[in-house]
């Protein structure tokens, strides 16, 4: 039981951080001031221990470390950036700048007529 009413408690949650992120742009001035999206992670929050609810959080699926992440060197190979990954990628790129400059060319042709 105690699973199957975390997983209701959690879509409760979800489904009023949902009508938050619709609902409170139409409120006018405050709605236009206030993004959304923070006013729905701002009600979650305190929604979860206002009511007791028994929601899943990132700290039960996994493990946050509190220090800073270990520095070191990325290892790259050649292999990683060799021409074989670039090409076509800029084969795209010169190809779709020519469809521009063509349309463009295009639109002053017609402008002109």
């Amino acid at each position: 039981m105690g699973k199957l009413a975390s997983g209701r408690q959690t879509l409760v949650v979800g489904a009023v951080c949902l009508a938050v992120l619709f609902l409170w742009p139409r409120l006018g001035t405050m709605g236009a001031k206030v993004p959304s999206s923070l006013v729905a992670v701002i009600v979650g929050m305190i929604m979860v221990p206002l009511f007791g609810m028994n929601v899943s959080t990132i700290g039960d699926l996994c493990t946050i470390n509190a220090g800073l992440p270990e520095l070191h060197v990325p290892q790259l190979s050649i292999d990683l950036v060799g021409e074989e990954h670039f090409r076509p990628n800029i084969d795209d790129a010169i190809e779709h700048a020519r469809e521009l400059i063509a349309a463009e060319d295009a639109a002053k042709e017609a402008k002109a007529a």
